[in-house]
């Protein structure tokens, strides 16, 4: 059984198409959240738990915004712990991806699913958990860990609460839609001020769309470089883009000449 969900901001009445879409896509059985326009954190997060402890094969969360980080303190981690569900989302669902792995290290998938509608002939990759990423080292050469994190602003909410992860021996991969320059400089000094750079096995930078279309990508690298000795690599397989490609939180990666393995 395959469950659509919105722990985020609500669906739009105009976005419904979508999710007619996404279930001719997925083609099994296809259940849709009763909660899709609702903001009822507390009931979201009760029909998430539900869903987890009835083993839905595979959670596909097709919101995005700023509420996601409402639901945390509603989920039922020892239900998510046992359940043989496979969580997916992407942007504001950094929060939920990362309290999965820091509570129950268990594995969930950055990924937004209306990609699929655009691109159906992908789905199979994803639901196999191929995630090949093409990538170029800009510092060091190879990197080895657990990885962490999503969308850099979203990843931020964490700070401070119990759901963000152990930044040690991870792998942090960020990327980004709407900041600025500013604002990225912002959330980098955050995670300098919080030693995540010290404490990381290494960087993956993927899309920052703005700063990318503004031409300033070499700004970025340059600005984490003045804070962060060990690996970096980019890449534009992970982002705001149709053609992303899935990325787990909580999985072991090795990155090394141009390979990736788990």
């Amino acid at each position: 059984m395959n469950v659509l969900v919105a722990c985020s901001n609500p669906i739009r009445i105009k976005d419904e198409y979508f999710i007619e879409s996404l279930g001719f896509i997925l083609g099994d059985k296809v259940v849709v959240s009763e909660y899709l326009g609702s903001d009822d954190a507390r009931a979201k997060a009760a029909e998430l738990n539900h869903y987890f402890e009835i083993n839905a094969a595979n959670i596909f969360d097709i919101s995005g915004g700023d509420l996601a980080n409402g639901v945390l303190d509603y989920l039922d981690y020892h239900v998510i712990t046992k359940s043989k569900s496979i969580f997916y989302g992407y942007s504001d669902l950094t929060t939920v991806l990362n309290a999965i792995y820091s509570q129950t290290k268990k594995q969930s998938w950055y990924y937004q699913l209306r990609f699929c509608s655009y691109y159906p002939e992908i789905l199979e990759n994803i639901l196999n958990h191929d995630d090949h990423l093409e990538y170029e080292f800009v510092q060091g050469e190879k990197m080895a860990g657990i990885a962490i994190g999503g969308n850099i602003r979203c990843f931020l909410k964490l700070a401070g609460t119990r759901y963000m992860p152990d930044f040690t021996g991870h792998i942090l991969f960020m990327e980004a839609y709407s900041s600025n320059k500013y604002q990225v400089i912002s959330m980098i000094n955050q995670l300098a001020q919080m030693g995540a750079f010290d404490k990381v096995e290494g960087l993956i930078l993927g899309t920052f769309t703005k700063l990318d279309q503004s031409g300033d990508r070499d700004f970025l690298v340059t600005k984490i470089r003045e804070f962060c000795s060990k690996p970096i690599a980019t890449t534009q397989d992970i982002g705001h883009h149709q053609w992303s490609k899935g990325f787990a939180v909580g999985r072991y990666y090795q990155f090394d000449n141009n390979s990736i393995r788990d």
